[in-house]
């Protein structure tokens, strides 16, 4: 245990604030940053929805794979000079994109808004945390994901009413400046003998990303994640239309959207803290059977406090997902290479995520509603919680006194 984690003049400290800014920041590159840009980009460049939202599925996609190079880099030359590059770079193409983008280049800013954005930046930020860490991840990932969704709360409603003053060119600019000034915010908080600190921390014993991957552990919280961010991206979208369906108007759906925001709050601190006492197996078994409970009871609710409730239970799960990926990785795998592991999570979470509207519109145009999807889902979500409680923290020395020993008998079957 570090006792400088203790101190709050400690430098990983400045880091959640900077990282938590840098989280926000992904606005331009996330679905809901872009969706605010949808109406007046599609009249803008006379784009079909069809056409746009094919593009935005494989921008997605090949976006995502900027996560794991990412990842990598933060682990070869560290977070003072990762995490303002990232920004820095998400800020030229919010920039350029607000002067250049026409029809038939748009896929490029897109490719390039998500892999900056939603893959790399987010990378980088929960990587940043990890690696200055390790006693007191949780609770300082609590804090983390607390002042994120604070962020945008704050921001989500302020970049709208922009667009709406002027026009979203003129906000992606103003947007696209903003974060190159915080790259060099960045830059400048995270102090030489901050990057210092955080080396010291490689002390531990840490396992290389390859033999994280040979890990049922790795497996088990990657798929999960992987799991929540498909629903996150279909649910959330539909949700809506998912609550018209069963009788609710748009003041319900605002009510819900409202009770999952806060209770999300309460998970991230929630989780941060139980992180330091309760094993991550256990805490990730616990979320999945929420989001079950989530998934298959909405198709039976019948009062509008029913679903607000069963959206404060979702916030509290999504609040606990944001925490127990940033956490889990980093407990089980140490920080040395934490950044490459995070990447490769990353970039899995992000294709699920990228599917999760096509399930959620396909099964409702299958069968009129989407209740099967709901259904299937949640039982994944029970089968994923049973795994989950079977499969505890590997042994750091262990997984790795084992990974070597296979790297000796391969130069020895070689020879």
């Amino acid at each position: 245990m570090d006792p400088a984690e203790n101190n709050f003049r400690y430098v990983g400290w400045r880091v959640v604030l900077v990282a938590s800014l840098a989280m926000v920041a992904t606005l331009p590159g996330r679905t809901v940053g872009l969706g605010l840009i949808t109406e007046p980009l599609l009249e803008d460049l006379q784009l079909s929805r069809v056409r746009y939202s094919n593009l935005t599925i494989w921008a997605t996609i090949i976006g995502a794979l900027l996560s794991p190079v990412c990842g990598k880099a933060i682990d070869r030359w560290g977070v003072k000079t990762c995490l303002p590059a990232v920004i820095m770079l998400l800020g030229l193409t919010t920039i350029s994109m607000s002067h250049y983008v026409t029809a038939a280049n748009v896929i490029v800013f897109l490719i390039l808004s998500r892999g900056f954005g939603q893959s790399s930046l987010s990378t980088a930020s929960v990587t940043a945390v990890g690696k200055f860490f390790e006693s007191h991840l949780g609770i300082a990932l609590g804090v983390f994901s607390a002042l994120v969704a604070v962020g945008f709360v704050l921001t989500i409603p302020t970049v709208d009413g922009l667009i709406g003053e002027s026009n979203w060119r003129s906000c992606w600019f103003g947007i696209g400046g903003f974060l190159i000034a915080l790259a060099a915010f960045t830059f400048l908080t995270i102090l030489a003998k901050g990057q210092k600190q955080s080396q010291s921390n490689h002390n531990e014993v840490s396992v290389t990303w390859s033999s994280a991957m040979k890990t049922r552990f790795f497996w088990s919280f990657t798929v999960s994640v992987g799991l929540y961010y498909l629903v996150l991206s279909g649910l959330t979208l539909f949700c809506e239309s998912v609550l018209s369906d069963l009788g609710f108007d748009r003041s319900i759906y605002i009510a819900s959207m409202i009770s999952m925001m806060i209770a999300g709050l309460f998970g991230n601190f929630l989780i941060g803290w139980l992180s330091a006492f309760w094993k991550t197996n256990y805490l990730l078994a616990i979320s999945l059977l929420i989001l079950a409970a989530v998934l298959l009871g909405l198709p039976s609710v019948k009062t509008s406090g029913q679903a607000i409730f069963l959206f404060f239970l979702y916030g509290i799960c999504g609040g606990s997902f944001a925490v127990l990926f940033f956490v889990g990785y980093g407990k089980a795998y140490g920080p040395q290479h934490l950044g490459r592991i995070q990447g490769i999570a990353q970039t899995f979470g992000v294709f699920a995520s990228a599917f999760g509207p096509k399930l959620f519109a396909e099964t409702r145009s299958a069968t009129g509603d989407y209740w099967l999807a709901l259904q299937g889902l949640g039982i994944a979500a029970i089968a994923l919680a049973l795994v989950a409680l079977l499969t505890p923290k590997p042994n750091r020395s262990t997984v790795k006194k084992s990974f070597l020993t296979q790297v000796e008998s391969d130069k020895s079957s070689r020879i």
